[in-house]
């Protein structure tokens, strides 16, 4: 398992006295499928019992270094040619390259073996070592060879459109990465005249030291990702959707860096093909194309102070519930079949502050997507206890979810990542389809004390995407504000509020998506009349200070520091005590 965020890599699970690779996890039945060797040369399912919920919670914690391996077992398929290089493709067949100079220089072979062939194969708790190969037998023979093969030291299976260049519509291609090239071999359709492509890499540079070779391979939802050895180059995304190709065998491939992987000789990659990807955004920068990253935050905090995307900060005068965060106006797209598949993407966050002093009580994310009016898939915080609660498109019945978890109804189109949620610390990803892979619209970080607020913060990292959004956060708006003053208001520059009477919703949290408890609550938490600014005096002031100090620290740990410093004071004053200095602190420190 590899950590993306110092590029080692974690044993998961132990397999005695034997060596393993070659492998991959089977799409429709999670079976994890490998060649045993060196030695005999078996294809082998693999069961490992592993303990998903201890890892994930060492993860969290930041202790997988001490996670113990689980002993696994073999079950023996078959005799299959020696190889080092196999992957699964989305219809489950299992494609394996082997040496075969035959095709030249660096030549190589591709062999399938049918996702039918896999069903009827019967297990052995002993290696097959004598009778036919399975890659003899009909349907499973070599389907294509050719010189430079041999590079290839893991694959992935993809369908891919290169256009009029090669003129041959949709086909199935394997895929590997050698140094800064990208081999790309056709496997389906005509190949008589299906040459192996060479692209070379724009906007990374990997494998120029020894080991040049990626020896690992992952493939998320058509999203190519190459680990390479070196313990330099790292890991590797690769744009194949943007290809620019100069002839029928050669071409540029946009390709950027999206984590540090550790040098080593012993590695091989598999993943759950059509889970969302780990990895963050990639920036890639070409002559022909440029997809940029920019990353723009905004939320709210305390009482609350609302930061937008285009950098307004004001106070909120306001009670109820409000469209804290709205994001349409794009597609998301998957790959059907042989055809894409559209869906509006439709994301809602709302936001809901009660009390006088508008302090945040609760969150709901709500995902309306393609839905067509059956229902929403929807994810909902509150401050009573600071737990996640979920409710699937069509259902009525709300799950407490106390673990990472990817949340989706199996349309694939768009999901919620919940990617943390034990303490005060939460982070949620907003994810949508794209033609290459999952897209990470944006993060939400939440922080939440039981009984005190909750504070948040949205992270975007396209421009497009921040112009995009409706709501509170919203780069443009429209709502008239207050110049503070006067005797009623604290000394502070707090100079701009508003009450934000265009963005707040006149609905039940119920109707708005939420749930019941959650609306009991709320209600509960609410108090009659308008928004009131409490004041207080110097000495109280200097008091205040003196405990935001204690949480935020110094002026260097903490991004504006000075404005963040007159919203804790501000905050403490306000009613929130040690709790708003201390939720404050978390919100900007710990993402």
């Amino acid at each position: 398992r590899l950590n993306l965020e110092d590029g080692s890599y974690t044993d998961l699970c132990n397999i005695p006295g034997r060596c393993l690779n070659a492998c991959g996890i089977h799409p429709q039945t999670n079976l994890l499928y490998c060649n045993e060797r060196p030695g005999n040369d078996n294809l082998v399912r693999v069961d490992c019992d592993i303990n998903v919920a201890e890892l994930e919670t060492r993860t969290v914690e930041g202790t997988v270094g001490a996670y113990v391996p689980v002993t696994g077992s073999l079950c023996f398929l078959g005799r299959l040619q020696n190889t080092f290089s196999a992957n699964l493709d989305v219809d489950g067949n299992f494609w394996f390259k082997t040496k075969d100079e035959n095709f030249g220089t660096r030549g190589g072979a591709l062999y399938r073996i049918t996702n039918a062939t896999l069903g009827t194969l019967i297990g052995s708790t002993v290696p097959v070592t004598s009778g036919p190969r399975i890659d003899g037998a009909r349907d499973n023979q070599v389907v294509v060879g050719r010189q430079n093969l041999q590079r290839i030291f893991d694959l992935n299976v993809v369908f891919l459109d290169f256009g009029p260049t090669l003129g041959v519509g949709e086909q199935e291609y394997v895929v590997g990465c050698w140094s800064n090239l990208v081999y790309v071999q056709q496997v389906s359709g005509d190949l008589t005249n299906a040459d192996l492509i060479t692209l070379e890499m724009v906007g990374a540079t990997p494998g120029q030291s020894s080991p040049k070779a990626s020896g690992a391979q992952w493939l998320f939802n058509g999203s190519i990702y190459c680990a390479y050895n070196d313990g330099s180059s790292g890991v590797i995304q690769v744009l194949l959707t943007q290809t620019n190709l100069v002839s029928t065998t050669s071409g540029t491939v946009p390709a950027g860096r999206v984590s540090d992987s550790e040098g080593t000789t012993s590695n091989d990659g598999m993943n759950c093909l059509l889970a969302a990807s780990p990895f963050p955004p990639v920036t890639t920068s070409t002559t022909t194309t440029t997809t940029t990253t920019t990353t723009t935050s905004g939320g709210g905090r305390g009482d609350p102070h609302i930061y937008t995307l285009g950098g307004e900060h004001y106070l909120l005068l306001g009670q109820g519930s409000f469209s804290f965060w709205r994001f349409s106006g794009v597609d998301a797209e998957a790959l059907c079949g042989n055809m894409w598949k559209k869906a509006p993407v439709d994301f809602q966050i709302y936001a809901h502050y009660s009390t006088h002093s508008s302090w945040t009580k609760g969150l709901l994310l709500v995902d309306q997507s393609g839905h067509q009016g059956y229902g929403s898939r929807a994810l909902e915080l509150t401050s009573e206890d600071c737990r996640w609660r979920s409710k699937v498109p069509g259902g009525t019945s709300w799950h407490m979810v106390d673990e990472a978890k990817l949340i989706s109804d199996g349309d694939e189109m768009t999901a919620f990542k919940l990617v943390r949620s034990q303490s005060q610390r939460m982070h949620v990803e907003l994810l949508m389809k794209t033609q290459t892979g999952w897209k990470n619209i944006g993060k939400l970080y939440a922080t939440c004390k039981p009984g005190y607020h909750i504070n948040m913060k949205m992270t975007m990292f396209s421009k497009e995407d921040v112009n995009r959004v409706q709501g509170q956060l919203g780069v443009v708006h429209h709502s008239e504000y207050r110049r503070g003053g006067g005797a009623g208001l604290l000394e502070t520059d707090q100079s701009h509020q508003r009450t934000d009477q265009e963005f707040l919703l006149h609905k039940d949290w119920v109707a708005l998506g939420g749930s019941t408890g959650a609306s009991v609550y709320l209600k509960e938490t609410d108090e009659d009349g308008p928004a009131v600014l409490k004041g207080c005096s110097e000495s109280e002031r200097a008091i205040a200070g003196e405990l935001c100090v204690k949480f935020l620290g110094s002026e260097e740990a903490v991004p504006n520091f000075q404005e963040s410093m007159e919203d804790c004071v501000f905050d403490v004053c306000a009613g929130g005590g040690e709790a708003a200095a201390e939720l404050a602190a978390d919100i900007m420190k710990a993402f």
